[in-house]
């Protein structure tokens, strides 16, 4: 015959361990304006595309054009290391001068500029927000790989379908949303409305973060060369179209016989995160609770032994 207080133990801790792995799943915290990764310790925008909700809530084009005055006064220019001193102007959001695209697609510039600017104003009680980074799978160097399977099974850095990915958007991308890439790994077109984020259906496990975009996010980790490998300043981006991981323009093209020329195309958007410094990690209210019940459990099964 069992113990009452071992029996009492053993169910309290299996209750405890289906409540720590529904816990686990729940990596992501909804702090209202941002969002906090507890496995990487990363605190995230909740507003994927922050910049156009910021524009778009401004009542008026005076408003809306102060606004862009007032993130350009922060970065008027930016020294490149291969285009030189760069200087931003509105058309780091839009190819038409004093037109700005509401969308929130900007220049690697322009997402630099936002975040100076975010930072300048302490957005969500914050100075120290970046843009995401990029790191390479062998903890050392970026591997591009080659054509064929490589460019699908997650096993370079220019790829599809990666997991335990060390780069910040991509593991975002992956391991914490679980979607899908456009290819499978081998190089199958998978069904419209399966991968990435879909207009026409969106995956619900985008959950607390909103305003996702079917385009690039930027990282903050600058290259010197393109998918093929060849000379051009990029900069590294995940597509949460489509899932891929790579090189992006970032608007500077080498065109002989000049060495580098800045063009801004605006094809990015700017999703910033910090690190997250706080060690208090919250606790969920059913652990609060499970704790009660264990006590109680605990408590009651000594009451029946001394009557025993």
């Amino acid at each position: 015959m069992s113990h009452p207080l071992k029996s009492s133990l053993t169910a309290a801790l299996a209750l405890a361990g289906v409540f720590a792995a529904s816990a686990g799943h729940a990596a992501l915290t909804d702090n209202g304006t941002t969002v906090t990764d507890t496995g990487t310790n990363l605190m995230w925008a909740k507003d994927a595309n922050l910049f156009a909700s910021i524009y778009n809530g401004l009542a008026s084009n005076a408003a809306k054009d102060q606004f862009i005055t007032d993130v350009l006064a922060r970065t008027p220019s930016y020294n490149d290391p291969l285009a030189g001193n760069v200087s931003l102007s509105d058309a780091e959001w839009d190819l038409g001068a004093g037109s700005h695209v509401a969308d929130g697609h900007m220049t690697i510039y322009g997402a630099i500029a936002f975040v100076n600017w975010l930072n300048s104003t302490n957005w969500s009680g914050h100075n120290d927000w970046r843009l995401p980074e990029a790191k390479p799978l062998n903890g050392s160097s970026f591997q591009l790989g080659q054509m064929g399977d490589s460019a699908f099974n997650g096993t370079y850095d220019v790829s599809h379908n990666f997991s335990n990915s060390p780069s910040e958007l991509t593991h975002l991308y992956y391991d914490v949303f679980g979607m899908q890439a456009m290819f499978t790994t081998t190089g199958v077109l998978r069904d419209p409305g399966t991968y990435g984020v879909s207009q026409t259906n969106p995956p619900i496990n985008l959950n607390p973060f909103t305003n996702f975009e079917q385009a690039e996010y930027f990282t903050g980790t600058f290259s010197s060369v393109n998918d093929n490998n060849q000379p051009q300043a990029t900069v590294w981006s995940t597509n949460f179209a489509s899932g891929i991981q790579h090189l992006s323009d970032r608007g500077v093209l080498d065109l002989s016989p000049d060495p580098w020329i800045y063009m801004p195309i605006p094809n990015g958007v700017a999703l910033v995160v910090r690190d997250n410094t706080s060690t208090v990690v919250p606790v969920p209210g059913a652990v609060w609770l499970l704790g009660s019940a264990l006590m109680g459990l605990v408590g009651r099964a000594r009451r029946k032994a001394a009557t025993a």
